[in-house]
């Protein structure tokens, strides 16, 4: 695309973040000097451009004094339009700066080159018909697409948004999924793939034509792909059936995250001895798993939110997971015996249908993490969950948890509890011991009588506790409406309280110092508020 035996004008814009590859870039500069009567290289354009000012750059180029911008971009021109030059501008911040150094049009001789990197898309814009004419350059090693191919190839320009660099990528990428020469409308084998020995990372979006799709046997052992450790098929919709991975040896992260139609997973997925990472989330027609994925030895981390999954087989035990997060799947089998993963630190089981018992919690040795919401088959914790003592934070937000075990006091490192029941007919009825290390809490509970006892709390600087009620009637039943501790909280910072039958609050809670937030709501029977401290930034009071 660079080459100089042309004497057309030729402008290689390079979009990306840090580290795209200014190191290679040099070396192609270095290459092309030699044919050329003119050769400047700036370093970092943005910087420069910031510090000094765009005539440092003018100056530099042209190598003389310039009386202003204007006056810039004309000697530019007037010196170097008959001339051939090779020009390399890294990191250009601006539009603007491209204008003051290359002028609105480029002011250079026949033949001339000027090799352009930014982190700012924009300053690329109007580059499409270039950027058109290179996608068909390496799909069809001509200018233009055949006439058949022409609205796909607009499309598939679009979709990489007139970038250069997307498209000089996709001449190799895209190979996953597309047969530029033979088998267009069906797939490509990885023919290109075989240049790219330096390949680490694939993701493949699912926006292109449903007609491209995966061709299972172009990832072999003997294509460029061989060296990825990252796959990333987020969102190939057509996607029914994973390709034989069985080349991909050095494979570590494999996402399939929004696979809507996948509904298997290839057995050769089990010859990934270095996956560490496989993503599932939201493959909703995938309801079971290969068994030879039982078989990875490295694998850590499983997400399987939004599947169709509602066991794990036997076969396999999860000891070396360390993020088993299995959000809208089922994680336990009902029968049979799971070994779970005493190295955890992160147990999110949220929106799961289990009706397994959950003694296996107390088993997580190190957990830190615990995520129950929406859990509703759970009722009870186990009491071993007090052994739990790297546990940080526990969630049982909607969940079906109507008792929690008298063992909570001794997680001794628990800094988040919330407790949050949103049905009628279920709720906490009494409050444990709690830990002193707690600083944030939230109670919502339709079933709690009396209020808990919390003035051991003194690390609080966050508490929710609403004791909702079915009707009034309810009211006459509720016992010690006073929170009489909330003033030994001294390090409360937001409170807020929903306790219908409370008549008076404690008047100590103006001695809280650190207090900025403090919500009332429907506190019907509240007669008056004490003196509150002037740290208050915000008062709520609602329906009192």
């Amino acid at each position: 695309m660079i080459g100089t035996n042309t004497d057309d004008i030729k402008i290689v814009g390079i979009y990306g973040m840090g580290g795209i590859g200014k190191t290679t870039l040099a070396k192609v500069y270095n290459m092309l000097t030699k044919d050329f009567a003119y050769c400047c290289s700036f370093d970092d354009v943005r910087e420069t451009a910031n510090s000094k000012g765009i005539l440092c750059l003018q100056n530099r180029l042209i190598s003389v004094l310039s009386r202003g911008e204007d006056d810039g971009i004309m000697m530019i021109g007037e010196r170097f339009s008959l001339k051939k030059a090779l020009i390399l501008l890294d990191d250009v911040g601006e539009k603007s700066q491209l204008i003051a150094l290359l002028g609105r049009r480029c002011h250079f001789g026949p033949g001339s080159r000027i090799l352009i990197t930014t982190r700012n898309a924009i300053v690329l814009r109007g580059f499409d018909v270039k950027t058109y004419q290179l996608f068909s350059k390496h799909a069809f090693r001509k200018d233009h697409p055949p006439p058949e191919k022409l609205e796909l190839s607009r499309e598939i320009v679009k979709i990489a948004k007139g970038l250069p660099l997307a498209i000089e990528t996709n001449k190799r990428l895209e190979a996953l999924r597309l047969n530029f020469d033979q088998f267009w409308e069906d797939s490509l084998p990885l023919g290109e793939f075989a240049v790219l020995p330096n390949l680490r990372f694939l993701r493949v979006e699912g926006q292109l034509p449903q007609s491209l799709l995966i061709d299972s046997q172009s990832l072999n052992s003997g294509s460029g792909a061989c060296n990825l450790k990252v796959l990333n098929l987020t969102n190939c919709s057509c996607l029914t059936k994973t390709p034989d991975l069985s080349g991909l040896l050095k494979l570590e992260r494999l996402i399939l995250d929004g696979c809507d139609r996948l509904a298997r997973i290839d057995s050769s997925i089990g010859k990934l001895k270095n996956l560490i990472f496989l993503s599932l989330i939201s493959c909703h027609e995938l309801h079971s798993l290969p068994e030879e994925l039982g078989g990875l030895p490295s694998l850590k981390e499983l997400l399987l939110e939004g599947t169709s999954i509602r066991e794990i087989p036997n076969w396999w035990t999860l000891e070396k997971l360390e993020n088993p997060n299995t959000q809208d799947s089922l994680l336990v089998k009902t029968s049979g015996s799971i070994i779970y993963p005493t190295s955890s630190l992160n147990l999110a089981l949220m929106d799961t249908p289990i009706v397994h018992r959950s003694d296996f919690i107390g088993a997580l040795t190190s957990l830190e993490r615990l995520n129950l919401r929406r859990c509703r088959h759970i009722n009870r914790l186990p009491y071993l969950i007090g052994k739990l003592w790297s546990l940080t934070e526990l969630d049982l937000f909607d969940s079906g948890i109507i008792e929690l075990p008298d063992s909570m006091e001794s997680l001794g490192n628990l800094k988040t509890l919330i407790v949050y029941t949103q049905s009628e007919l279920k709720g906490i009825f009494v409050l444990p011991k709690l830990p002193v290390s707690l600083t944030s809490l939230a109670i919502v509970s339709w079933s709690m009588v009396t209020v808990p006892d919390l003035s051991d709390l003194i690390n609080l600087n966050r508490l929710m506790l609403f004791m909702m009620v079915r009707d009034s009637s309810s009211l006459e039943s509720v016992l010690d409406p006073l929170p009489w501790w909330v003033g030994r909280l001294s390090k409360l910072q937001t409170l807020a309280l929903h306790i219908p039958h409370m008549t008076n609050l404690s008047p100590e809670l103006g001695a809280l110092s650190h207090l900025k937030y403090l919500k009332l709501w429907g506190c019907g029977r509240l007669q008056c508020i004490p003196q509150i401290s002037s740290s208050i930034s915000t008062l709520s009071i609602m329906s009192c």
